[in-house]
């Protein structure tokens, strides 16, 4: 049982870091398990802690996701960090979560037809589409420099061709995961011909 003496103190754990997430994501959360400790040891010692006891630092600049290490303390020497069951600690677990930064990104893709018969044309109106994209930076970045990753499709194999008749289709837009699209404008007409025999 600890009693009051100045040769132990609780104090809070602190976990450090060095580097930046990646370009695109942030450092959402960080936290110690145990998040206090007791440290005992020199009562000078003690009396210069003020109120932390820090890890060595973790480095974050290739971490992408939840990232999970022992991290040891960084006491001064003369002391001796131990748990809540009086436990001695040399080290703690640090749990860093590096989450994707968002945004948005405008994008005009052209509207795709499939099913279109044999003998019959079919074009649409407006020919291309603006999206507005939404979601995690990486992503979008990939999208900017592959904007075929992004595909608006229109089935036409259910509509009959009809002369003069025009159908208002909403197109279906494939993207990578984790991204909105919203589309302007939402539906395009399709006015398809049966080509002359």
């Amino acid at each position: 049982i600890r009693d009051s003496r100045s040769d132990a103190r609780d104090v809070g754990v602190r976990a450090l870091t060095e580097g930046v997430p990646p370009e695109g994501y942030w450092m959402s959360s960080l936290t110690t398990s145990p998040a206090s400790v007791t440290l005992q040891g020199d009562p000078i010692t003690l009396a210069d802690v003020n109120g932390f006891v820090d890890t060595l630092p973790v480095d974050v600049s290739a971490a992408v996701g939840q990232l999970v290490v022992q991290m040891p303390l960084n006491l001064a020497s003369g002391l001796t960090a131990l748990n809540s069951a009086g436990i001695p600690v040399q080290t703690v677990t640090v749990t860093a979560n590096i989450e994707a930064l968002t945004g948005d990104l405008l994008l005009t893709r052209p509207v795709n037809l499939i099913g279109v018969r044999d003998g019959v044309t079919a074009v649409t109106a407006p020919t291309e589409i603006e999206l507005l994209l939404s979601g995690p930076l990486p992503t979008l970045r990939e999208i900017e420099a592959n904007p075929d990753l992004v595909q608006i499709v229109v089935d036409v194999a259910p509509l009959v061709p009809i002369e003069g008749q025009s159908y208002e289709e909403v197109p279906k837009v494939t993207a990578p995961a984790g991204i909105e699209v919203q589309l302007t404008p939402l539906s395009v007409l399709v006015t398809m011909t049966r080509l002359e025999e």
